[in-house]
């Protein structure tokens, strides 16, 4: 599916030829011009929910932010992902939890996986870590959605049980073994009402991860 996702994508650009998501002229997803422009904050803490500090960069409200993430993860744009990398790879400053960190990605449904045939998330992660000196482990997954959607009908009591993520093989294997790390650094794209990343905390206390960060690219309620 996503294979037949990027045909397409190839096919849409020849009858409708890609233009700047700024200032909208034909060429390059970002022109020279605006790439120039586009003003990435520095990492900053944005929030602190229930003891997890959430490190974000810029607002969603940005226009160039919003259509740079929106066309890579809802149209498959790589291009626009290599954008972010970019801007990953050549931000100096950080904070010292960055360093040598262990970078864990929130999981898409098996479903979006296979539509888009990646995961932003995953990809911030491993540039973060290339950037930082860190590591990447994937530790949860998220029910499919019909699963997910079973799950609440049966039990609409329990919050534990209605969570769509999940401690994956990976993770159970390390847990068994004695080899969870202590601390941990969540990466999404967007945070918006905190759900997500709340969610998956919940998981990784569960198993035994006794500090956890956040890092998103960008932060808004209107993802």
């Amino acid at each position: 599916m996503g294979g037949l996702a990027r045909l397409f994508g190839v096919f849409w650009d020849a009858l409708f030829p890609r233009a700047c998501v700024v200032c909208e002229r034909e060429g390059d997803i970002i022109c020279v011009s605006c790439a120039q422009n586009v003003k990435i904050p520095a990492w900053h803490l944005h929030t602190e929910r229930e003891g997890v500090r959430v490190f974000s960069r810029a607002s969603y409200k940005e226009r160039a932010v919003q259509r740079l993430l929106h066309a890579w993860k809802y149209k498959g744009d790589s291009s626009a992902g290599e954008w972010w990398q970019k801007w990953i790879s050549e931000t100096a400053a950080a904070p010292a939890v960055f360093h040598d960190a262990i970078f864990v990605p929130v999981p898409l449904a098996r479903e979006a996986f296979a539509e888009r045939g990646f995961n932003q998330a995953e990809l911030l992660a491993r540039a973060l870590a290339a950037k930082h000196g860190g590591s990447v482990k994937l530790l949860l997954e998220r029910l499919p959605r019909k699963a997910q959607a079973k799950t609440e009908k049966e039990d609409r009591g329990n919050a534990r049980t209605q969570n769509p993520y999940h401690v994956n093989l990976v993770g159970r294997r390390m847990q068994a073994a004695g080899q969870l790390p202590k601390e941990v650094i969540l990466v999404d794209d967007v945070y918006t009402t905190g759900s997500t990343i709340m969610a998956c905390a919940d998981m990784l206390k569960e198993m035994g991860v006794e500090k956890i960060f956040a890092i998103t690219l960008a932060y808004g309620n209107d993802a």
